[in-house]
């Protein structure tokens, strides 16, 4: 199930992709070992929690790459989503969903991404660091449509019931602009 998480770079298009993706390794690597929100490093998750994590992150990415709506079903109602789109020459727009909003839409990207079959997603570089009874999936996410390396974070803990959610999301696309049809 491991061969699944990460996307070996026989497969990268382009030299410049594989370097694009020891470099994300390196920033993930070196973001693995962050200070957390309050100032100390993260512990590295071990024991069950770890296996509860590693579990949820696996059955993630095989929902994922079957453009599968049971994917929705691993977010928590209140999760909290936070994605940064990045775009050359402008800011960065962050949007914040709540889980509930979040499942709506990504149910619709499914739907959508599913009937073309391109919207591939690979990580690398995955950790997991524990934080409070939770545990943060730290990633180098590649993005096959948009050809496109960044960073990603999932939160994912047991909710009141005992089933592991993701409880906080926290990414970035880059999304690709296409220049308008020239006028004839």
């Amino acid at each position: 199930m491991q061969r699944s998480l990460v996307w070996p770079s026989r497969f990268a298009p382009v030299l410049s992709l594989s370097l694009g993706l020891a470099a994300g390794a390196a920033v993930a690597a070196a973001a693995a070992h962050a200070p957390a929100p309050g100032g100390a490093a993260l512990p590295e998750a071990t024991g069950a929690e770890r296996k509860s994590a590693e579990a949820l992150f696996a059955r993630y990415v095989d929902l994922e790459h079957a453009f599968d709506p049971a994917l929705v079903e691993l977010y928590a109602n209140d999760a909290h989503i936070q994605s940064r789109i990045i775009v050359a020459g402008r800011p960065p727009t962050i949007r914040t969903f709540s889980g509930a909003q979040y499942k709506d839409l990504l149910r619709r990207a499914l739907a959508k991404a599913k009937e073309k079959r391109e919207d591939l997603n690979y990580y690398t570089a995955v950790t997991y660091l524990r934080e409070g009874a939770r545990v943060r999936i730290r990633a180098v996410r590649y993005a096959e449509l948009q050809k496109a390396v960044s960073p990603m974070e999932l939160l994912v803990g047991p909710d009141a019931h005992g089933t592991w959610r993701i409880f906080e999301e926290l990414s970035e696309s880059h999304p690709i602009l296409r220049p308008p049809p020239p006028r004839t």
